[in-house]
């Protein structure tokens, strides 16, 4: 398989798909899934941002270095993203292939937390149309991750 470049259309709509399926599992109490969503979710905002840059990692590493490279050591986004980003990938990996880890709404509450994070840091560089969208979801968001 080859991949080309992706789009900002291309790599939001990843974004929102993840945002939903998080939506959708945490009110099943589906944790495990949820853990894999944020993460995804946080990534995609990262590819996001790293595209409108012109860049465009196919890999988990290769995001983390441009991140870090043209982003956190340039001060131009504080360095929370990247640790909450490189928990985020080491939770979703638990999630992912190690069913002796669990996960309650407690952990999810903090993973959720530290996407709402990235999703202020990169606000500004998020087309207009996908910042509303993804606000309308976050805010979906909130409200049930607040209710329970």
């Amino acid at each position: 398989m080859v991949e080309t470049a992706q789009g900002l259309d291309d790599i939001f709509t990843l974004i929102e798909s993840k945002l939903k399926g998080f939506i959708v599992n945490y009110n099943a109490h589906n944790y495990r899934e949820c853990v894999t969503a944020l993460f995804h979710v946080a990534e995609g905002l990262v590819r996001y941002v790293l595209a409108t840059r012109g860049y465009f990692p196919i890999s988990h590493e290769g995001i983390q270095v441009l991140l870090a490279q043209h982003f956190i050591k340039p001060g131009s986004v504080k360095k929370n993203v990247y640790n909450y980003l490189t928990n985020l990938y080491m939770r979703r990996k638990d999630a992912d292939y190690k069913g002796f880890v669990s996960f309650d709404s407690d952990d999810i509450k903090i993973y959720w937390q530290w996407v709402l994070e990235i999703v202020d840091e990169f606000q500004s560089f998020l087309d207009e149309i996908h910042k509303q969208k993804i606000d309308e979801l976050v805010t979906e968001g909130k409200t049930l991750v607040l209710k329970k």
